[in-house]
């Protein structure tokens, strides 16, 4: 016979229904005819045996038809391949008759054989192009390659390198130091290097603890890759400058990014500092958390609770807890107070939404001002269960270009203002009502900013903000001197008279309203009783009303259970034969009388009031003869309709000094 073909191996895919394949090249004997199926999605490869899963016809130096006794699926592929066995079974006898079959039966199998090893090396094996130098191709010795890699040399020629991550130094492009590759990765501890999962079934909890674990006492950081890890109450150990952070810039994202989530509903927190949950006494040291999403899943109590001084939380998503989104605390898990302060921390760029209470909480127990100088910067608070904000006390605060919205409580409420609050460039959107007191009556009003105490002495800082809805400040009977600043806010609502200033207290407090804008005709309301020294200056401010645009000037003090501040343009008119007419919280005043009326005196007046009185009647006389009133050289004057004068009290004489204008002599 002859061997014809070349080739000494054929393959196929599956279909479900064939079950021959032919065997296209020649062979001997069905014992070196090799028959395998490999599952194409996986690579898996199955020797398959003869009789068990085929049968085989041909061979004696023809091709055949391999015939499977169930048909190969179309997920598989089924490879037939020629292993000729390597033995010379003739045996000549000195001589004898040429025996050429027996001859020619060898030769075939030299040749197969010969074919078989070929398409091994050919196809398989890793070769040298013909035209590279021969020279050194040879591997290295036994020793010499122990525990070693395979590599080449400059020239080409393979050689023999030290395992990298045993030992081997590398220099990265444009560095000068050589280090190991292993120095280089335990710079940074991976979550999954020490069994974490991150697919939303196991719970990661011991893993994610582990890799904060090894960071050294002298800091470092924590990489969590994109996945979903579940976790119970991990604890952050009390490393200075520890860093946690996730792939950048998909904390925000719906899907994907680096998400701790709650493993059951057992979960008090999801993140903590150990020095809160171990009740330690002192605030925890400096770290970092960011570009990590916080899932509550509405099992976990709290996302992250803290208690560290310069802290900094950036591009998280906090959400899902049923109490608190991020809580800066100065209490520890067993409810007692650190011995220090958490100072100087920052939250920054974050999302914070759809948690039970609170999405920020200051929490500076029983006002003892030990959660201060936080600064909040560009986050986005919203559809929280109670406050947008809360803050026990907030010293120091400083809440700049945040958007709050959409809270069931209000959307920043301050407990105790402190010292240097500083509250600007932020949009509150209200967006929900909340029960207030005005004049002794509860109110639904749009629940933007309470301030419940500023504190004696101290300035809180209200300046660029878009408000819709209202500002409530309370002020309580300790305080002396607190002061509000007011400055270039927009109060702005859809519902109109809901865009107002509050003031209820019992001490003595000053609010300055300097260029904000009302939309509304009554922009400053309170409670305010003679005697009890709290005023409003106001300068350069304004309200709309009805389409127009009324600038409001000087100083205020509404008396009485019910008076607002009124806008200098606004004319107040005097009761008709009121002798003794108010003049609490205006500039701006007219007669109405119908018959004969004295004026005798001007009630209701504060040191330095100025006010002008336009006479719209000729009923009128101005009893400057009297003990109140002084203007006229002292004599009674009868205004013509028209005419005005204007006066300035003196609150320590209890007189008026006025100046009258006679338009009509």
């Amino acid at each position: 016979m002859t061997v014809s073909t070349t080739n000494s191996a054929v393959s196929y895919t599956g279909d479900g229904s064939t079950t021959a394949f032919a065997v296209t090249f020649e062979f001997i004997d069905s014992s070196e005819v090799k028959v395998y199926t490999r599952v194409i999605a996986s690579g898996i490869e199955t020797l398959k045996s003869l009789t068990t899963h085929y049968t085989l016809a041909g061979g004696s130096g023809l091709t055949g038809t391999v015939t499977f006794l169930t048909p190969p699926p179309s997920t598989e592929q089924v490879h037939i391949i020629r292993d000729t066995t390597r033995t010379q079974p003739n045996d000549f006898t000195p001589s004898q008759r040429f025996p050429s079959a027996s001859v020619e039966r060898a030769l075939d199998r030299a040749v197969m054989s010969g074919q078989d090893i070929l398409g091994t090396v050919s196809d398989r094996a890793i070769t040298i192009p013909v035209t590279d130098p021969a020279a050194g191709s040879d591997l290295p010795n036994a020793v010499d390659r122990a525990s070693k890699v395979l590599g080449f040399d400059s020239a080409g020629v393979p050689t023999m390198i030290e395992n990298l991550v045993s030992g081997e130094s590398v220099t990265s492009t444009g560095s000068t130091t050589a280090r190991t590759l292993a120095e280089r990765f335990s710079e940074i501890k991976n979550v999954k290097d020490f069994g974490a999962k991150g697919d939303g079934v196991t719970n990661d909890t011991a893993a994610v603890e582990a890799a904060m674990a090894a960071v050294p006492s002298t800091g470092g950081r924590v990489f969590f890759p994109n996945g979903t890890y579940l976790v119970k109450d991990v604890e952050i150990p009390a490393v200075s400058e520890i860093e946690l952070y996730g792939d950048s810039g998909r904390s925000w994202t719906e899907t994907g990014g680096a998400q701790l989530k709650a493993l059951d509903g057992t979960v008090s927190f999801l993140l903590a500092n150990t020095n809160y949950a171990q009740s330690s006494g002192t605030a925890g040291p400096p770290l970092v958390i960011r570009n990590l999403r916080f899932n509550g899943d509405d099992l976990a109590t709290d996302c992250l609770i803290l208690t560290n001084f310069q802290s900094e939380v950036s591009d998280c998503h906090i959400f899902g807890a049923t109490r608190d989104g991020l809580q800066l605390s100065c209490s520890m898990a067993n409810g007692a107070t650190i011995s220090n302060n958490n100072v100087n921390s920052r939250v920054l760029g974050c999302k914070i939404q759809d948690n039970g209470r609170y999405g920020m909480n200051l929490r500076s127990d029983l006002f003892q001002d030990k959660v201060t100088d936080v600064n909040a910067e560009n986050n986005i608070i919203h559809n929280n269960g109670d406050d947008g904000v809360n803050c026990d006390s907030s010293g120091g605060l400083t809440f700049f270009g945040n958007r709050v919205f959409s809270n069931d409580g209000w959307d920043m409420d301050i407990l105790k203002a402190g010292p240097g609050v500083i509250i600007l460039s932020n949009h509150f959107g209200a967006q929900n009502t909340e029960t207030i007191v005005e004049w002794g009556v509860s109110v639904s009003r749009q629940a933007a900013v309470a301030i419940r105490s500023i504190g004696t002495t101290r300035t809180a800082l209200l300046a660029n903000n878009r408000i819709a809805g209202v500002v409530y400040v309370l002020e309580g009977s300790s305080a002396t001197d607190a002061r509000l600043m007011s400055a270039g806010n927009v109060y702005q609502n859809t519902e109109p008279g809901d865009a107002y200033l509050y003031l209820q207290s019992t001490t003595k407090i000053v609010v300055y309203s300097t260029g904000d804008s009302f939309e509304t005709a009554e922009p400053f309301r309170s409670n305010l009783t003679s005697g009890n020294n709290a005023q409003f200056f106001v300068s350069n401010s304004t309200s709309r009303s009805k389409g127009k645009t009324l600038p409001l000037d000087g100083e205020h003090n509404p008396v009485g259970s019910s008076v607002p501040v009124k806008s200098r343009s606004e004319v107040v008119a005097f009761a008709d034969a009121d002798a003794t007419p108010s003049v609490a919280g205006g500039y701006l005043f007219k007669t109405a009388n119908t018959g004969a009326t004295t004026i005798t005196a001007l009630d209701d007046g504060h040191e330095g009031q100025v006010i002008r009185v336009i006479f719209n009647d000729a009923n009128t006389t101005v009893d400057f003869t009297g003990t109140n009133l002084k203007g006229n050289v002292g004599v009674d004057w009868s205004p013509a309709t028209n005419d005005h004068m204007t006066c300035v009290h003196n609150a320590a004489t209890g007189l008026w000094h006025c100046d009258i204008s006679d338009n009509t002599a």
